[in-house]
């Protein structure tokens, strides 16, 4: 698998990291696909989809943790278009990282998510049943998530991301993030 569909092959260091982490290897030979989450090529932009925020709203401090919940909300209302990375199906999705690192199945998120309650007593399930990260680790996922394709291994599949999304003309787009604001707002 490629970055982006396209053949590139990366591995991230975060990638390597869980590979020394007994359950939380990534199948072998499975490379890091692009790690946001983007409507289908083609689809003319931007594309506002309400209820879902950008991945640097946070919750608890945490990135992109109110965007997965928006998610499985939107999903869980057919109102999700087609084409954004949702679950743990594959490694490297957003989704998939944070439940590995909360400590929490995604399945059972997802089930006490669609039961109701607020972003804040989501979370607060998600640290009664996971790893319960403390402030600093909080802050290096964060901090992962919010520069995720700004000069590391995750910059070529940027890139083509930008290309495949008519916005390679964008110098002001570093980040994953920023591509994601840029399509969507």
């Amino acid at each position: 698998l490629g970055i982006g569909g396209t053949g590139l092959e990366t591995r991230s260091t975060f990638d390597t990291i869980f590979d020394t982490i007994p359950g939380l290897s990534s199948p072998a030979g499975q490379g890091s696909k692009s790690d946001c989450f983007f409507p289908p090529r083609g689809h003319r932009f931007p594309m506002k989809i309400p209820g879902l925020r950008a991945a640097d709203e946070m919750i608890g401090g945490l990135a992109h943790f109110g965007r997965m919940l928006d998610k499985i909300r939107l999903a869980a209302a057919d109102a999700l278009p087609d084409g954004y990375f949702l679950g743990d199906e594959d490694f490297s999705w957003w989704d998939a990282r944070s439940c590995r690192f909360l400590g929490v199945d995604y399945a059972a998120l997802r089930r006490q998510v669609e039961a109701g309650g607020s972003d804040e007593a989501i979370l607060q399930w998600c640290m009664e049943n996971g790893s319960r990260p403390n402030a600093e680790q909080i802050a290096i996922w964060s901090t992962f998530i919010l520069k995720r394709g700004w000069r590391d291994e995750a910059t070529p599949g940027l890139e083509v991301e930008k290309r495949a999304c008519g916005l390679a003309d964008r110098d002001d787009i570093v980040t994953f993030v920023e591509l994601q604001k840029a399509q969507e707002s």
